[in-house]
């Protein structure tokens, strides 16, 4: 890779509705990627899961 090599950041954040007596929101994580322009090869990525209700 040249050090003029482009590099792309994608982010997503994942939710779910929990279904019940009340219905609500709950965060279940984020996902960080970092890849590479010419090849897209993912150089780094980061997962994590964080349970909060929305």
């Amino acid at each position: 890779m040249s050090a003029q090599a482009r590099q792309w950041q994608a982010r997503a954040h994942y939710t779910r509705w929990a279904l019940g007596p009340a219905v609500v929101l709950h965060t279940l994580g984020e996902c960080t990627m970092l890849a590479r322009e010419e090849d897209w090869l993912v150089t780094e990525l980061t997962v994590t899961r964080t349970w909060t209700t929305i």
